[in-house]
């Protein structure tokens, strides 16, 4: 990476900005990247041909990117490039203005300056505003590329007048001299004006460019900006040796009419000139920081934690902070905790700093918590859970609680982190008896029982041992219960759950020794560290009352004991009790875990870094090219996504992005902004829960103006959004015709409505092509709709690793969750009527009823009670049907991780991490661990999948059980699964009554008794499994996605070619 950035933003002055970027290539230090933020929402920046060959030798030198402005400040493009990945990582950022003309050596002679003193935080040079020399160009004239060329060295040129801020026109004592040199030393100021280079890192602590200007109103923000820069107590300097000339060129962000700029600096001057005789520090305004915690409605570590910070902060009067989303009430927080904090206001609309802690990057975008926008976001992670890598942009800080989770942040997620210690709590110490405590949350990582079983085998004399945990929102019931069970059969282990603070620290304060075992487990298994001690409060708490911890060797751990006071093995657990029954403990100085003066200092000086960063404002990457690159408008659901329609575009799109085309996917059943390099296309999200996202559709379509719409999607929306009169007028263009459609669509149900027709018409009309599923739902359409044209394409099934595990391995899938001894039937899909998961009830009513059931289990791949169109309440049935016992739901709709459309990974590593593992003692546990299986893994966990869906456009997870090796069972539908799947899977006739949707199309049904046959039969025939197996894995080995690809690729371009020229 080259040391320094240059950023510049721009707008309407392709002109200005080409002189400037040819002045930059005439700099005798090259070592520097690109940033330019346009501002103009229309046009490119590269529109002009001059400005095109000089941005086309820079994009030949260095790193150069276009982001997408605001329209409204330039604050947003200096801020974006001191506070967003990947400009923030530059050492050094030099601010330019589009119409700065830099002398050739300018920028060697202020990175040498102030690369020379530590105490300059930007230095910046005299800008001549006069052109009146016959050797400048009018701004007025267009020049060729060699004449600019030649033309622009501003070193030693006499120049005419001076018009610029005050501190310049100190010029007079360091004017030329008869050579064109310019004499003179530095010049100390106390603010800059236009171009200047700076520390980023000095002015992320002076709280970065002031964004009282980001409304547009008069300009200023490098004055002010660089003002606050300076009273950090860091110098900033002009350097007559750095010459330019600043065109003053008309246009540009700030110009809105000199009646508006007049009337805006009556009202801003007066404001300004007071803030700046009057600023407090290096801060204007109290900073609004928002503190969000996953646990914070709970008790235990997590929950203390966060009340500690939020009492920290709000004690700096410098600052605004609100607690966000649920939480415990602040007047129960002293009691629970003893710690005290205030009431807050109402939330703010955007907050300046946003501080999230938690363990589970999914719960921070949980829809049902309401958090305002923030400026600037940090992390307080306890582990970095899943590779979440990607969604880290977002933060400018990652904090964590101790060095062992900063190592573990560096090795699974490649990203730097710092770490503050919690605030530990100090104890007062009363009189001991012989008791051991274990206090803690219950909880079988922590080793609960494990401790209790240790404690009964010791069989201390006169001892007892007091388990006083958290249990308030476990999920680990089944433990619990086993814990409660173990204590009423040892008459010296006692059980206390969920008490006050008051009555922890009588236990803490009555103890002589605790123990605790968090980090056992995961030392036998390593690739479990998760589960280790992340830092280690209670050692800490239990030293301050005088209680001596005995804690597993392992994690935190290591930093907040010494070695004589850790274990292990459950011999050297017992050794160690024994020392300390024996002899008398000396205690070390532990009082820096104790220091909140130093925890609110070290987050105090996170949120005045993190201050200060710009709206929240969606940043578009463009690829500026010589020739403008055709848009392509997809319609369908967002890639983040695991339904069908996301599945297939994430599969097509990326043929589109190989094409060099400008890709624009409208991603549906979302709402999460992109992060920086999230996706190699502009990303447009809209949620699920946006009522308006119909019509926020057509204004995107409007606003981008794409050459070509490529929609995936059912035809009844199709419809809606391509030919139903409120909306299909959106889809011609500005002269009446109408933009090419690419529609991608499955046939489901017979026979179709009328809206198919139309849709397909339309996209005929358009210059498009309409492609269905299968061959069969092509010719379909074709005969019901005389004189229409439908295409074809199948999917593929290599969009993931699937394949079938070796049987020791899918034994050892199957022990771990505790189904090894059972008939697995599986299937998968969103919990709709047409999936018809309420026939794989009625088929195990009958499986009971027969008395099969003791070793048939369904694992049902959805959310038993998040139905949507026209779904079930498939666990309220399960129950009064009586065979809730033989049912497993998705395990991720307990926690609703990332929400009912987000999935399970295609990963395909679960195997290696399960060959490590042993099964869980509980059923909790069990489910937990089913819950981190990829999907591939949850394939192989079965011994049959039952497909009995009314009607399927493709059947996609048909498609991926065969391709695992799993036999199915299927519909004979005589349509779609007819023709993909025939004879790879046991087809069963819909001799049921046939159903119809509100639209008339029927739908086969198949009869729950014939599921039920069909079940046992494959349960009972294991030649016939293995032949079904065999038959399906041969069956689907055609199906890939490289001729889809091609196949839309080759549609696309075709629609091209009337507007673009462009080779069929």
């Amino acid at each position: 990476m080259q040391p320094l950035v240059v950023d510049i933003p721009t707008k309407n002055r392709p002109r200005e900005l080409g002189r400037c970027l040819a002045a930059l290539l005439a700099q005798t230090y090259q070592k520097f990247d690109l940033l330019i933020v346009n501002d103009n929402t229309t046009l490119p920046v590269d529109f002009d041909e001059v400005t095109a060959e000089w941005l086309k030798r820079h994009k030949d030198r260095r790193q150069v990117w276009i982001e997408k402005g605001t329209g409204m400040s330039q604050v947003y493009a200096h801020n974006l490039a001191l506070w967003q990945r990947p400009w923030c990582e530059y050492e050094f950022i030099l601010r330019m203005d589009d119409d700065i003309l830099l002398n050739s050596r300018a920028i060697e002679i202020m990175l040498n300056a102030i690369r020379s003193n530590v105490d300059i935080a930007a230095v910046s040079g005299l800008w001549f505003e006069s052109e009146t020399n016959e050797n400048w160009f009018s701004d007025r004239d267009v020049p060729t590329a060699e004449e600019w060329q030649n033309s622009l060295e501003l070193h030693g040129k006499a120049v005419n007048g001076i018009v610029s801020n005050w501190h310049q026109r100190l010029y007079h004592d360091y004017r030329p001299n008869g050579q064109g040199e310019i004499i003179g030393a530095p010049m100390a100021v106390q603010h800059l004006y236009s171009a200047c280079l700076y520390r980023a890192a000095d002015m992320r602590r002076a709280g970065g460019w002031p964004e009282i200007y980001s409304q547009g109103i008069h300009h200023g923000e490098e004055s002010d900006g660089t003002f606050r820069l300076g009273a950090t107590s860091k110098r900033l300097w002009v350097l007559p040796q750095v010459t330019g000339q600043h065109l003053r060129a008309s246009g540009g962000i700030r110009s809105a009419g000199l009646e508006l700029e007049h009337r805006t600096r009556l009202i801003d001057d007066p404001l300004r000139n007071e803030r700046l005789r009057a600023m407090p520090g290096v801060y204007d305004r109290p900073i609004k920081v928002g503190l969000w915690g996953q646990h914070s409605i709970f008790t235990g570590g997590g929950p203390r934690m966060f009340f500690e910070l939020l009492a920290a902060l709000q004690s700096d009067p410098n600052l605004e902070v609100y607690p966000v989303g649920d939480h415990m009430p602040c007047h129960d927080v002293e009691r629970v905790f003893g710690i005290h904090v205030e009431d807050c206001n109402a939330l703010p609309e955007e907050l300046d700093v946003l501080i999230q802690l938690g363990d589970d990057l999914d719960w921070f975008g949980n829809e049902a918590i309401y958090i305002p926008p923030a400026k600037s976001k940090t992390l307080f992670i306890y582990y970095p859970f899943g590779n979440r890598a990607p969604e880290l942009d977002e933060f400018t800080h990652i904090v964590t609680l101790s060095q062992f989770v900063v190592d573990e942040i560096a090795r699974l997620w490649r990203r730097k982190a710092q770490y503050i210690y919690p605030v530990a709590h100090s104890i007062p110490p009363l009189k001991k008896h012989n008791w051991i405590l274990v206090p803690g949350r219950v909880d079988q990582w922590k080793g609960t029982l494990w401790l209790m079983e240790a404690f009964a085998e010791m069989d201390l004399k006169g001892w007892q041992l007091y388990v006083v945990g958290a249990t308030e929102g476990s999920i680990q019931k089944d433990y619990i219960q086993q814990v409660n069970n173990f204590a009423k059969t040892h008459e010296n282990v006692h059980l206390d759950f969920d008490v006050s603070q008051a009555k922890l620290e009588e236990y803490y304060g009555k103890s002589k020794i605790m123990w605790a075992a968090k980090g056992m487990l995961a030392d036998e298994h390593p690739e479990l560290s998760r589960e280790a001690e992340h830092y280690g409060l209670t050692p800490l708490e239990a030293m301050s009352a005088e209680c001596v911890p005995l804690v597993y060797d392992l994690g935190g751990h290591r930093e907040t004991t010494e070695e004589i006071l850790r274990w292990k093995s459950k011999e050297d657990l017992f050794q160690k009790t024994h020392d300390l029954i024996d002899t008398r403990f000396v205690f070390y100085d532990i009082s820096s875990f104790f220091d909140r003066e130093l925890f609110k200092e070290q987050w105090l000086r996170v949120v005045y870094e993190c201050n200060a960063k710009t709206s929240r404002l969606e940043a578009v990457r463009l690829e500026v090219t010589e020739n403008r690159r055709p848009i392509i408008f997809v319609v369908t659901d967002s890639p983040r996504k695991r339904t069908g329609f996301s599945t297939v575009a994430q599969q097509v799109v990326p043929g589109f992005v190989e094409q060099g085309w400008d890709v624009r996917w409208y991603a549906i059943l979302d709402d999460k902004e992109p992060m920086p390099g999230e996706f190699d296309f502009t990303f447009i999200p809209m949620a699920e829960s946006d009522m308006q996202g119909d019509k926020r559709l057509l204004r995107k379509i409007i606003q981008h103006e794409p050459d070509v719409i490529w929609a995936l999607y059912d035809a009844g929306n199709l419809y809606k959004y391509l030919v139903f009169s409120e909306f299909g007028a959106q889809t011609h263009k500005s002269d009446g015709s109408l933009r090419p459609c690419v529609a991608y669509f499955p046939v489901e149900g017979l026979p179709l409505p009328s809206y198919y027709g139309g849709m397909v018409q339309h996209v005929l009309r358009s210059g498009g092509q309409a492609i269905t599923y299968t061959e069969g739902s092509a010719q379909v359409v074709m005969d019901q709709f005389e004189g229409l044209k439908v295409d074809w394409a199948w999917h593929g099934l290599d969009h993931a690793c699937f394949e079938p595990y070796p049987t020791a391995d899918r034994k050892h899938l199957r022990q771990l969750v505790g189904l090894d001894n059972y008939f697995i039937v599986g299937t998968f899909g969103i919990n709709k009527r047409t999936k018809q998961f309420d026939t794989l009830i009625y088929a195990a009513w009958f499986i009971k009823e027969w008395g099969e059931d003791k070793d048939v289990r369904f694992y049902c791949h959805t959310e038993p009670n998040d139905p949507i169109l026209q779904g079930y309440p498939l666990n309220e049935m399960s129950k009064i049907y009586g065979v809730e016992h033989m049912f497993l739901w998705k395990p991720d709709s307990y926690s609703q991780r990332g929400g009912k459309y987000t999935g399970v990974e295609f990963s395909n590593n679960s195997m290696d991490e399960a060959k490590r593992l042993t099964m869980p003692p509980t059923a909790e546990g069990r489910g937990y661990l089913l819950g981190h299986y990829d999907i591939i893994a949850r394939y192989n966990l079965l011994d049959l999948y039952a497909d009995v869906s009314s009607v399927e456009g493709w059947g996609l997870c048909v498609g991926e059980a065969l391709r695992c090796g799993v036999p199915a069972i299927s519909v004979d539908d005589g349509s779609v699964r007819s023709e993909i799947y025939g004879d790879a899977a046991l087809m069963l006739k819909p001799t049921y009554d046939w159903s119809t949707w509100h639209i008339g199309a029927r739908l086969a049904l198949v009869h729950p008794e014939a599921v039920a046959r069909a079940i046992l039969e494959m349960r009972d025939n294991h030649e016939l499994r293995k032949e079904y197996a065999e038959r399906g894995r041969a069956a689907t080995a055609k199906y890939v996605w490289q001729p889809t690809r091609d196949k839309m690729v080759a549609a696309v371009r075709q629609a091209l070619s009337p507007t673009l020229g462009l080779a069929k």
